[in-house]
């Protein structure tokens, strides 16, 4: 895969504490990453949108899709990736396949297990169910060997 991304620690620090705050209410989470126009591989903004989630879904509300398309619009970013919790395993559910959010070719979306609460940092990559979205908009699994490359957490 040609394709990859890049995003620093204190993102994906951003990202796992805002996971775990849903986590702790025995709820999915959701974080979405983004990245400017001009270097769409390297996330600069993580945001939890709004939306309603319980302890088996999540769902980005027409408020949250509104307050995406303005940030994307006001600060010249695209939505490049969405990360998401599951109450116990990692896996793209048919529910993920269809209501993600993110919808471009090469998106990414990552879903992490047990609500976020063993990852951390240096494990998120091999800890994370990664899936990308291929030119049919199905979603394919990309496995661990390939994803460390796909992508680059930085200092």
């Amino acid at each position: 895969m040609s394709v990859s991304f890049s995003i620093s620690k204190g993102l994906v620090e951003q990202t796992l504490a805002d996971l775990r705050v849903a986590g702790r209410r025995n709820s999915e989470g959701i974080v979405l990453w983004f990245a400017p126009r001009a270097n769409r591989r390297t996330i600069s903004k993580v945001l939890v949108p709004i939306h309603n989630a319980s302890d088996d879904y999540f769902d980005i509300t027409p408020e949250g899709n509104r307050q995406l398309r303005e940030i994307c619009q006001r600060e010249r970013l695209i939505l490049e990736a969405q990360i998401h919790t599951h109450p116990e395993h990692a896996f793209h559910s048919k529910a993920d396949d269809r209501l993600a959010v993110v919808r471009h070719v090469h998106a990414l979306s990552i879903v992490l297990p047990d609500f976020a609460a063993r990852t951390t940092v240096d494990n998120f990559i091999t800890h994370s169910a990664a899936f990308m979205l291929a030119e049919d908009d199905t979603w394919v699994n990309v496995p661990h060997k390939d994803f460390v490359k796909i992508l680059t957490i930085t200092n």
